[in-house]
């Protein structure tokens, strides 16, 4: 038999345990409270840098701001001190953004989360000022009586006491608009109670009992603690740094020709071998100039997949003007706004920031595949450019005009709030991003900003939708470069509001078509398109002129078909018209054609004709040759030797020639020949030399020279023979001519 020991129930004796507990801790003194005061947010200089910027206009403030200054104005006129950690400096601004949208880069340089803490304690300050203000408001009626026995308040909060006495007579008086503070709205419940009890003992403010009275009921409310630290008024930028931080046709008989066709068919088969023989030799001479314009120097870093083609490691492999150049090229030419965006300078005028402002949107439109990002390459051209110049003012509005269009892009295409926004924080955030003060009056240029960022934000939506291909994608960022461009236009007219010049910083209107022709590998179209941005950035950015030339040359050759748009290439290429002057200012060697008319002697020169007299001739001239210029004074001096002239086949002889005739026999005699023009390829080659002045400040040339024409005549002598028959002489002959012409200047290549 076992045996138990009797036990206790557990719930009564935990029951003992916890009753005993709490009887020991309630005889224990509570712990004082301490209230420390609260961190201050901005604790380092800030420094408004570009990414904190853009931080503070993506962030959300103006979503949650809105509600707090509703609240702000619910309290209007009366003034509050700063909120726990808030400095005063940044107080007011907080005030002023709520009050009629003053910028908000007083706080730029703030991260997201000290954003958050600013907006929370100054919502909850705010709220705990209504609060204040209903309690001082209900104090009021007994303010004058507390005040009566201020003076017998201990000494060391009797100042204490009266300046909270005195602060809120101001308040209930509407002297001041101040609220008093929490510290001093207990202060005066203190001495109202201290007023009633004295009234209620028959007691006098000044009665020895009285002071008794203000410790009775408790400790004191002490001084009242600091709040927003000691950092009254200091100055404070915007920090850096916290930046949350695109074939013939075959004969159908298979009968044999006769005789009389097979001439014929080889007749053709060797015209149509001049021909192409012609054509590829055209071909590979311009394909040698454009490898020497392109591919050597300055100019070859810029068409990298054209000279790889160009420059064959293979010297046997022929190079022909087809589709490999042609895709080659186009690489090129996509590639051509980054080369630029790549050199453009950095600092400079309005006007160069805008070529710059070109090029990298250009390049980032080429480039991106996530075009959202297109707003922040824009503002990010505003933020690096450094002005400098004779107009610092009008480009430093100019470039606050890049930027801040740039962050409202940014904005836009990243945050769907913008049809929500109120007018207030929306004027605000135009304020923050051009940094100027806008008035009243601006608030239709400011309402009318808002409605081409809609429309920016539609056509991102639009352009980023699926797509088949890439010629899908052409109009569809064309279409956003051209919102683009209305939201900078009309930036610019809000940064310029009240200034001049802002039509001087518009963005060209021909950035879409640009882009289109890039991305098509249209280099002729892009030539004419960028001309404006051309002159702008590219003398600055060290290109050379042959890159220019070897691009319009490689797309005329790339694209080139038939003989005549071989010839158009060639014309492409040459210097522009007025070249010329450049001879009266250097010695100069170039091919030049002369144009004109000239006149002068002609010797005829063929077998079995000598003494020949010399024949007066006249006709144009259109001749193409070498030219070694001077410069004298306005004028220039020098040698001109011709190659060909296509005007010896229409100049006219003005007369017979008397010459003397050597027979078979060996015998001469005298006769007169007639001579008459001749039209033959032979005629074009005309070599001769020249001595040649450039006639002052004009393109006209005077030369005199002596040239020879191959076979340019036919002469012919007729006789009366001895039974009355006729005899003649009959030939063609070349002739050593005589001459002087004026003709105009057309300087081709200049070297």
């Amino acid at each position: 038999m076992s045996t138990h020991s009797p036990r206790l129930p557990i719930g009564p004796i935990a029951l003992l345990a916890s009753l005993l507990y709490a009887a020991t801790a309630l005889s224990q003194p509570a712990p004082a409270v301490t209230v420390l005061p609260a961190p201050p947010i901005i604790t380092t200089p800030l420094t408004c840098s570009h990414g904190a910027l853009r931080s503070l206009v993506m962030s959300d403030l103006w979503s949650r701001l809105p509600a707090v200054c509703a609240r702000v104005q619910a309290i209007e006129p009366l003034r509050f001190e700063p909120a726990p950690g808030v400095d005063r400096a940044t107080h007011a601004g907080l005030l002023a953004l709520c009050a009629d949208g003053r910028s908000a880069r007083f706080v730029c340089g703030l991260d997201a989360y000290r954003r958050d803490l600013l907006i929370a304690r100054f919502d909850a300050h705010v709220t705990a000022v209504t609060q204040r203000a209903e309690t001082a408001r209900r104090l009021c009626p007994e303010v004058e009586l507390a005040a009566a026995f201020a003076e017998s308040a201990p000494e060391p909060v009797r100042a204490e006491v009266r300046a909270a006495l005195t602060d809120t007579a101001a308040f209930c008086n509407v002297v001041d608009g101040f609220v008093p503070t929490a510290a001093q709205l207990a202060l005066v419940r203190r001495a109202r109670e201290v007023a009633v009890a004295a009234r209620g003992r028959n007691l006098t403010p000044d009665a020895s009992g009285v002071t008794a009275l203000w410790t009775a009921s408790g400790p004191l409310p002490g001084a009242p603690t600091p709040i927003g630290g000691t950092d009254r008024g200091e100055g404070h930028g915007a920090q850096s740094g916290g930046a949350e931080s695109d074939s013939e046709r075959a004969p159908s008989d298979t009968a044999l020709p006769g005789a009389a066709g097979l001439v014929e068919v080889a007749l053709r088969g060797i015209a149509n071998l001049l021909v192409s023989r012609a054509q590829a030799e055209v071909e590979g001479f311009m394909l040698d100039q454009l490898r020497d314009i392109i591919c050597t120097g300055d100019a070859r870093p810029w068409f990298e997949h054209t000279c790889a083609y160009l420059v064959a490691p293979d010297a046997a492999l022929r190079i022909t003007a087809g589709s490999a150049l042609r895709t080659a090229f186009q690489a090129d030419v996509v590639g051509f706004p980054r080369q630029v965006a790549s050199r453009t300078p950095r600092e400079g005028e309005a006007r160069t920031l805008t070529g710059r402002l070109w090029f990298q949107l250009l390049a980032a439109a080429t480039e991106s595949r996530v075009l959202v990002d297109l707003g922040d390459r824009f503002s990010q051209v505003g933020s690096d450019f450094t002005c400098t110049g004779r107009e610092p003012e009008l480009c430093q509005q100019a470039k606050l005009a890049v930027e801040g269009s740039g962050l409202l892009m940014a904005y836009a295409m990243n945050r769907a709030d913008l049809e929500t926004m109120s007018p207030t924080m929306f004027h605000a955030m135009l304020e923050t991003v051009y940094a100027r003060s806008l008035s009243v009056d601006a608030m239709g240029p400011v309402e009318a900003l808002r409605p081409s960022l809609l429309d920016l934000r539609n056509t991102l939506s639009f352009a980023q939708t699926p797509r088949l291909s890439n010629n899908a994608r052409i109009p569809r960022v064309g279409a956003l470069l051209t919102a683009m461009g209305v939201v900078f236009d009309r930036g610019v007219e809000v940064a310029f509001f009240d200034r001049r010049g802002g039509e001087r910083v518009r963005l060209h209107e021909g950035i879409p078509a640009m882009y289109a022709a890039v991305m098509r590998g249209e280099l002729t179209e892009i030539a004419v398109l960028s001309q404006r941005a051309l002159v702008v950035v590219l003398p600055v950015a060290g290109l050379s002129p042959d890159v220019t030339r070897g691009m319009v040359l490689a797309a005329e050759i790339a694209q080139a078909r038939t003989p005549e748009q071989i010839r158009v290439a060639l014309e492409s290429v040459v210097t522009p018209p007025g070249a010329w002057r450049l001879k009266r200012r250097r010695p100069m060697l170039s091919i030049t054609g002369l144009v004109g008319v000239a006149g002068g002697g002609e010797i005829i020169l063929a077998s079995g004709v000598s003494g020949g007299g010399m024949v007066p001739s006249v006709g144009l001239v259109g001749t193409l040759g070498l030219d070694v210029s001077f410069p004298v004074r306005s004028s220039t001096l020098g040698f001109y030797v011709s190659v060909i002239d296509l005007g010896a086949l229409l100049s006219l002889p003005l007369g017979d020639a008397s010459v003397r005739l050597r027979g078979v026999d060996g015998v001469e005699r005298s006769a007169t020949l007639d001579v008459t023009s001749r039209i033959s390829p032979e005629q074009v080659l005309s070599p001769g030399v020249f001595f040649r002045w450039g006639i002052g400040r004009s393109p006209f040339v005077f030369a005199a020279g002596a040239s020879m024409v191959p076979f340019g005549r036919h002469v012919q002598e007729t006789r009366a023979a001895a039974n009355g028959a006729e005899a003649a002489f009959s030939a063609d002959a070349s002739v050593f001519r005589l001459s002087a012409m004026l003709a105009v200047d057309l300087t081709l290549f200049p070297f």
